[in-house]
């Protein structure tokens, strides 16, 4: 007759979940070099858009004083641009023009970070006339920016002007700053929106990231 002895340890039944928690750590497992590859692909995709946007887009004149178009009782001391980034104390150029063509810069312009200052000659003249200001700086990321626009004082020129219109800018300085800084700016073909070879690059590393999506696949399902 056998006995039992209630000291003796019985051995726990298989718990019924164990093998449920083997597959989703097994699956987990699987996804981890699916999920890093994707992260990489993204990091690099976003890396590379990045990069490439300061590029795309360069600086601008956002104003100026006096204004385009404006009309002045009297000459100004100084003539000031304003523009969206710093500007390199290099490679600029202010010309201020009356109706004549005489010049009104006698002195070299300033740069102060975003600013470009400019003495005037004639300053608190009242005489009616017409100036055209044509500039070119180089923004902070080497690129060159130039336009031109025109301000009067008092009626300005009037028929002088119409009697020698040499100056090649007037007919297209009349417009807002933005407009000239625009379409300085459109003459590289690639200076605004998207570069074109950004496109492709997408793409390729899209392709690339699917071939790696797919090789992934396959090889988990060789393995099981």
């Amino acid at each position: 007759m056998h006995t039992f002895d209630a000291s003796t340890p019985v051995p726990a039944a298989p718990s019924a979940r164990t093998t449920p928690l083997r597959a989703v750590a097994r699956a987990t497992s699987d996804r981890r070099p699916l999920a890093v590859v994707l992260l990489a692909v993204l990091t690099a995709l976003f890396m590379l858009v990045s990069t490439a946007q300061p590029a795309a887009a360069h600086d601008e004149m956002i104003g100026s004083d006096p204004e385009s178009g404006a009309s002045l009782d009297a000459s100004p001391e100084s003539l000031t641009l304003t523009f969206s980034g710093n500007v390199m104390d290099i490679g600029r150029e202010i010309r201020v023009t009356d109706s004549a063509g005489e010049s009104l810069v006698e002195r070299e312009s300033t740069v102060e970070r975003q600013r470009v200052i400019q003495p005037l000659a004639n300053p608190g003249s009242t005489e009616d006339e017409t100036y055209t200001v044509v500039w070119r700086v180089v923004s902070e990321d080497g690129h060159p920016i130039e336009g031109t626009f025109e301000y009067t004082v008092g009626q300005g020129a009037g028929e002088q002007a119409g009697q020698g219109p040499t100056q090649e800018p007037s007919s297209a300085a009349t417009g807002e700053q933005r407009d000239d800084t625009a379409t300085e700016a459109a003459e590289p073909a690639g200076d605004s929106g998207t570069p074109g070879w950004l496109i492709p690059v997408i793409g390729g590393v899209g392709a690339l990231a699917l071939l790696i999506v797919v090789l992934v696949l396959a090889t988990r399902r060789k393995q099981r």
